[in-house]
Formats: C-alpha cells, structure tokens, sequence
C-alpha cells in the first residue's frame, strides 16, 4: 500500500498541530499572567499547582512552577493532537472549514468541565479555588479560539485540512 501523502504534506499537518498546541496552551499562560497582574492570584501558584497536581512530591520545591508549566504545554500539544485525530479531520470533513472554531470551543468547553468537576476535585481540591471558575472557563476557550485560529489559517496557507 502506498502513502498517499508527502513527506511535506505530512510534515506541514504536523508543525500545524503543534503550533496550534503550543499557541492554546502559550493563551492560557497568557490569559493567567494577566489576570493574576489585575488580582492577588499568583500566576506562580498557578503553574506550582500544575506540578503539584501530577506530581504531589513537587509542593514545595523551587522547580514547581517552571516544571508546571511544562507539564501545561505538554499537555496542551496532547489537547491539540487528539483534537485533531478525534474531532477535526471528520467535522471539518462533514461541515468544512467553518465549522473548526465552534468545534474547538466546544471540546476545550468539555475539557473544563472534566477537569474542574470531574479530575481536579479528585487530584488537586486546592487546584479549584485558586481563580474564580468563570476565569479558567475563559482561559480554555482562549484555548479553543487559538488552536482553532492555527488550525483555520495553516489551512489558508496550504490545500484544504478536509485531505488530511
């Protein structure tokens, strides 16, 4: 069987999608710095809570924040592959192109909910109070609007993302 795709096409789709990855996850960072410079919220708790969330051992060391903050755009590049993989190839496929913001908001919507009342009261209760929730609500939609915005306008710059 051969591959109907080029090394470049192939290349491309991958450098979209961890461009689209790293720039979600850079507005949530983004996002937090600014409102933890508008508030009493410390953007290093934030991201020393990150760490403290997947590895508890890290509380109170001085790597936390910046160990967070690798942990939040790796998992950020796992958020956009999976999009991508999952949802992207067979939405954009049934709606086009148009459909790709409203697709990422949603699912980034999703992610939220999961982890705000499903994953985090579980692994880190303290992680919740940090911000108010309407604040991490806007922070995954920017999420979803920059990832959705990569994946739209790599799409302008090469054939359609429904060939993928």
């Amino acid at each position: 069987m051969q591959n109907k795709y080029s090394r470049s096409e192939i290349n491309s789709l991958d450098v979209t999608v961890i461009t689209a990855g790293i720039v979600g996850g850079m507005m949530e960072i983004f996002w937090v710095s600014l409102y933890s410079s508008l508030s009493s919220v410390s953007a290093t708790n934030v991201a020393r809570e990150i760490s403290v969330t997947l590895l508890p051992f890290t509380a109170t060391s001085y790597y936390a924040p910046m160990l967070g903050i690798l942990f939040h755009l790796i998992l950020s590049l796992i958020l956009a592959i999976s999009f991508n993989a999952i949802i992207l190839k067979s939405v954009a496929r049934q709606f086009g192109n148009r459909s790709v913001i409203v697709c990422s908001f949603t699912t980034l919507a999703i992610v939220w909910v999961v982890n705000f009342f499903v994953v985090l009261p579980i692994l880190n209760p303290s992680f919740i109070s940090l911000m108010p929730l309407i604040v991490t609500l806007i922070s995954k939609l920017l999420f979803g609007l920059a990832m959705g915005l990569v994946f739209i306008k790599s799409d302008s710059n090469k054939k359609s993302i429904l060939s993928y």
